[in-house]
């Protein structure tokens, strides 16, 4: 079998780079014109959690391979061998999902933010016990529930990040 990598979707990254772009454009521009201090200090407290989500989106990954799956974040790694996982299931709220992985010495759970995640469930199917996965996992699977209020709200920041800069920028216009 080989190894199969999953990310974060391109499609909530996109917006949320243009946030984090668009908020240090903010914060270089009021640093370099006169204003008010509170607005900088805003932007900073703004930005830095922003920035810290964003960096944490890009390095998230997964990956499935012969002796088990790799779950990678910012700065930690979880490694799991097929035989370590003594359950799968689902957890369903609305339209967020997340696929969990029950260990000895753990629980560890994947989010459909992820790109292809019904291939990713089908990739733990196939490699898991089958008297380990609940039937719930198999209805996601057909389900294919997707959540889009993120990106919404990601592109709406960056419409409203956008037009304060344009403001700032042209103040009179």
């Amino acid at each position: 079998m080989t190894f199969k990598r999953y990310r974060i979707r391109k499609a909530f990254l996109v917006p949320l780079v243009v946030d984090t772009v668009l908020l240090f454009l903010l914060i270089v521009l009021s640093l370099l014109t006169p204003g008010h201090p509170a607005e900088r200090i805003v932007f900073v407290l703004l930005f830095l959690p922003l920035a810290y989500l964003l960096l944490e989106m890009i390095s998230r990954s997964t990956v499935t391979g012969p002796g088990g799956i790799e779950m990678k974040k910012l700065l930690r790694r979880k490694s799991l061998s097929w035989e370590d996982i003594t359950s799968v299931d689902t957890v369903v709220l609305g339209k967020k999902a997340y696929v969990t992985l029950s260990t000895k010495k753990g629980f560890y759970a994947l989010s459909n933010a992820h790109e292809h995640f019904t291939d990713l469930i089908r990739d733990i199917v196939e490699r898991t016990e089958k008297e380990k996965i609940e039937k719930r996992v198999f209805d996601l699977i057909e389900q294919d529930i997707r959540r889009r209020s993120d990106i919404f709200g990601a592109w709406i920041a960056a419409v409203l990040l956008g037009m304060v800069l344009y403001i700032r920028i042209f103040p009179g216009g």
